[in-house]
Parts: structure tokens; C-alpha cells; sequence
């Protein structure tokens, strides 16, 4: 079970944890017309200068991938538990088209994954990067991997959520956030909000999930199923409200 927290003020997500500069603004235009904001994952982890370009490991070379949730791997060299890191990926290879990137906690050096949280558009080219900051100082960019997303593939249906009620307050720790299977769903992306923390996502293989969060505190909740082409739509958000102990 993994999970991701995204610091959201005003609605716009600005990053992880505690970031040293903001990105420009990103907009990909969806489907539907509708354009996305979106950031680089910035991850801040006190510590030494990076020095060495990390290593991407795949996807590579252009090569056709079988989902629009790619997960991104490379190896980092610096030192363990220090810097953050920035993972980049655009439509063009000079990065003028820059889309940001997905979130995902940071680690020691070595081998590093991003599952990514939002379903790219299919049947286009993506390039990526990627590169380490210590103690401020920005290291060297990866080489750019490149790959294609596939076309003509099913997305899950939209999960049904249904306990608690939309709105319920006064509920005790932990609450029992509960939806309806899916078939063929390998996965739930359970994204939780609040003004206080902003936006947490939990990944699970079961139809609920145990949420703990602050007496008094107001939160709104929905579920995307995942397959291997990619994530559902969302259901409308629920709310609820945990009351005191």
C-alpha cells in the first residue's frame, strides 16, 4: 500500500512537502477540452550538492508502452535520505511543451519508481527526465527517455462510492471510506482533501480503505479504479467530518 501527499493551496497543487521555488504553470489539454495544471514532483530532503546525473533505466527509446499511467524508473546517486528530486516529462524534447510530472516519496540512493497518477492521452510521443537537489543546489539533468502511449485500450468503469454518508459528521478514527468493486480493477487511488493538508492518495487492492485524520476537520473523498491501460474517471466528491474522540 503506498501513499502520496500533495500540498494544494487555492485549489492548485504547488507541490510536496517544502519546495525552494515554484515551477512555471503547465497546461494539457484533455480530451474533452478541458486543460490540466500540472507541476514537477518536488520531493525536499535536506543534505549535500548533487553531483552525478542520475541513470534512466526505462522507458527508453521510444518505444510503444501499453498504459497511459507510465511508471518511471531510474537510478539516483546521492547521498542517502538527502536532496530531492524533480522528475520531468514534456512532448517535445527540448521540454518547451513541459507538463510537470507525478508525485511519489523520495528514498535513499539507488533504484527509483513514479507510478504516475493521471492517465497521459493516448497515442502520442512523451519525453522525460529527471535530476537530484541537495542543500539547495540544483544537480545535473538524466539523459531524455522517450516512449508512446498506446490507442484503442478500455479504461475501468467509475467506482460507485458509498460509505460514509456524503457529508456525515462526528465519525470516529479511523473511517471505513467504502466503495463498490469494479471488474477487472487491479487497483484503487483513493485521493483525500482537506484545506489543512491538502490532497493524500492511498493505492489499495480492496473496496475500502481505513482513513485517520484530525477531530474537526472537514474532508472531502473520491476513488478512481485502475487496470493495466489506466485510471477510471472520478466520482463526484463526498465529504465527511471526523468529531471529537
Amino acid at each position: 500500500m503506498r501513499q502520496i501527499i500533495r500540498i494544494t493551496i487555492s485549489g492548485l497543487i504547488l507541490g510536496l512537502w517544502i519546495f525552494s521555488s515554484l515551477p512555471a504553470l503547465a497546461l494539457e489539454k484533455q480530451p474533452d477540452g478541458a486543460s490540466r495544471i500540472l507541476l514537477p514532483l518536488i520531493i525536499y530532503r535536506s543534505g549535500k550538492a548533487c553531483k552525478v546525473s542520475p541513470t534512466l533505466v526505462s522507458p527508453l527509446g521510444g518505444i510503444p508502452i501499453n498504459t497511459l499511467v507510465p511508471t518511471y524508473h531510474w537510478i539516483s546517486v546521492t547521498s542517502p535520505l538527502e536532496g530531492y528530486y524533480t522528475v520531468e516529462f514534456a512532448t517535445d524534447t527540448l521540454f518547451t511543451q513541459h507538463l510537470g510530472a507525478e508525485n511519489s516519496f523520495g528514498g535513499s540512493s539507488g533504484d527509483r519508481t513514479l507510478l504516475s497518477q493521471e492517465n497521459l492521452l493516448d497515442g502520442k510521443t512523451y519525453y522525460w527526465r529527471t535530476f537530484d537537489q541537495c542543500g539547495g543546489v540544483k544537480g545535473p539533468y538524466s539523459a531524455v527517455g522517450s516512449f508512446i502511449t498506446p490507442i484503442g485500450g478500455t479504461l475501468p468503469a467509475m467506482p460507485t462510492l458509498s460509505k460514509p454518508d456524503n457529508g456525515a459528521i462526528g465519525l470516529s478514527n479511523p473511517v471505513s471510506l467504502q466503495w463498490n468493486s469494479v471488474v477487472g480493477a487491479t487497483n484503487y487511488l483513493v485521493i483525500v482533501r482537506s484545506l489543512a493538508s491538502g490532497e493524500s492518495f492511498f493505492y489499495t487492492i480492496q473496496t475500502s480503505y481505513p482513513f485517520t485524520g484530525t477531530v474537526g476537520t472537514p474532508y472531502s473523498w473520491t476513488v478512481r479504479a485502475e487496470n493495466s491501460y489506466g485510471y477510471s474517471p472520478k466520482p463526484d466528491l463526498w465529504s465527511f467530518t471526523i468529531g471529537t474522540p
